[in-house]
């Protein structure tokens, strides 16, 4: 991985090299299976050659506004309580092409508020990619995390899919996105006024204390 930070700009780039052998197209039945459990069209038969490549993973720049890195480019995200994957976004999926804000250092919010402890935040848009049949679809995601005790830390996420063919990129689907509280029914849902595919996320971590106090706690719900 190459970083190249330069004040408050930075820029980070990493790749690899790879080697994939030559296969023949998959069979006939495969690509009905896979058709009829996605509910897309039947995909031709595709030679697959062999590739040789070095190939950019993640590629993107950045520059620090006080407490906030607002960055854009090819960028991975891990966005769970431990280290195995997480439910929303790992690193173990393609990084994909974004525009991301997010907090520096934990923060601790001004009055009343200073009770959720420290803050930590994030605010990502990008453009999810690599299907060979897809609507070729956005998505936006937040995750906020608040360390209420120097054991405890608790975190919500939000993320949705929206905008791509056929889903005009407008500010009145954005907003939509964002507060709308229901669906379409039938097949108007998958139309223009189709809000968008919602998700939501809670994880949290505890260190257990007393004599436990080298374990933690956690979990990670979808």
């Amino acid at each position: 991985m190459l970083l190249a930070p330069h004040g408050r700009f930075f820029a980070a780039v990493t790749g690899e090299y790879q080697h994939g052998a030559a296969r023949e197209p998959q069979p006939l039945a495969v690509r009905q299976a896979i058709a009829r459990m996605d509910g897309i069209p039947l995909q031709p038969a595709v030679d697959e050659q062999d590739v040789n490549r070095f190939r950019t993973i993640e590629a993107y720049a950045g520059v620090r506004l006080g407490n906030f890195e607002l960055s854009a480019g090819k960028q991975s995200m891990w966005w769970g309580p431990g280290y195995e994957a997480p439910l929303s976004f790992s690193s173990n999926a393609e990084p994909t092409k974004n525009f991301r804000l997010s907090t520096v250092h934990p923060m601790r919010l001004p009055g009343p508020l200073s009770w959720l402890g420290q803050v930590r935040a994030e605010f990502v848009m990008g453009k999810l990619g690599g299907h060979r049949y897809t609507w070729r679809p956005w998505f936006n995601a937040q995750k906020v995390s608040f360390k209420l005790t120097r054991d405890l830390e608790m975190g919500f996420t939000r993320w949705s899919i929206f905008w791509g063919v056929g889903h005009p990129m407008t500010p009145r689907s954005f907003v939509r996105n964002f507060f709308s509280l229901d669906s379409p029914k039938g097949t108007a849902g998958l139309g223009t006024n189709d809000p968008g595919d919602r998700k939501g996320g809670f994880d949290f971590r505890y260190r257990l204390p007393g004599p436990l106090n080298w374990m933690t706690l956690y979990t990670d719900s979808y």
